[in-house]
C-alpha cells in the first residue's frame, strides 16, 4: 500500500467521521430546541386554561 492511497483511505475516514459529527450535533440541538421550545409553547396555554377554569368555578 503506498502512502498516497493510505492518504485517501484516511481523508474518505475523516470525512465520514465529520459528516457522522455534525449531524449528531444538528439532531441533539434539533432536540433541544423542540424541547425547550415546545415547554414554553405549551406553558402559557396551560396557564390559560387553568385561569380559565378557576374562572368558570367562581
Amino acid at each position: 500500500m503506498t502512502g498516497e492511497s493510505k492518504i485517501v483511505r484516511l481523508n474518505g475516514l475523516a470525512t465520514f467521521i465529520g459528516i457522522v459529527g455534525l449531524t449528531v450535533a444538528l439532531v441533539v440541538l434539533v432536540a433541544l430546541l423542540v424541547r425547550l421550545g415546545g415547554f414554553q409553547l405549551v406553558k402559557p396555554w396551560v396557564q390559560q386554561q387553568q385561569f380559565a377554569v378557576i374562572k368558570l368555578e367562581l
